[in-house]
């Protein structure tokens, strides 16, 4: 047998948090319930809804350019290719909302950069050629990178992260 614990031992307030059902104050009058009532659903404007469903949708459509690259380039390829995000994450995070890079990022970044144009090159009659696929996915990159900041930047708007990655989600 378990053996309770009387209500002196907590405080009133715990008390009640642990021996009511989800969504009733103690004198069982329902709450609003909320898809995630767990994080305390913010009300945000309506402008940072909508900027996040565009946000959404660049999230989004990125994957049609990836598949579209895939017809392009071989996977192990294209692959490659998509870890330059971080690339753009990097610049679009300098250029909107301020965040300074270290000399040892930017060299990093470079790096990437130049090794995913060298796993897009191809040796086309005996010269090396940028492959279709590249730009393609270059442009995914570049829209997932951007999609990455804006949520950054509009997420402050609905409360907490979860309300803003839900409507995120529906973009």
């Amino acid at each position: 047998m378990i053996p309770s614990l009387s209500r002196d031992a907590y405080d009133s307030a715990t008390y009640e948090a642990a021996h009511r059902p989800l969504g009733f104050r103690s004198d069982d009058q329902p709450q609003q319930q909320h898809p995630f009532f767990f994080a305390g659903f913010g009300s945000p404007s309506f402008a940072s809804v909508i900027g996040m469903l565009i946000v959404g949708f660049l999230w989004l459509f990125p994957f049609v350019l990836y598949y579209k690259a895939l017809e392009f380039e071989e996977p192990s390829r294209v692959v490659l290719l998509i870890q330059v995000t971080p690339i753009f994450a990097g610049i679009f995070a300098y250029l909107f909302l301020g965040e300074r890079l270290t000399q040892l990022q930017l060299v990093a970044f470079a790096l990437l950069f130049m090794g995913g144009v060298l796993a897009s090159c191809k040796k086309v009659e005996g010269r090396l050629k940028l492959s279709k696929g590249f730009f393609v996915i270059l442009m995914a990159s570049c829209m997932w990178a951007l999609s990455d900041v804006f949520f950054k930047i509009i997420a402050p708007g609905f409360g907490n992260f979860w309300s803003a990655y839900a409507v995120d989600l529906m973009g």
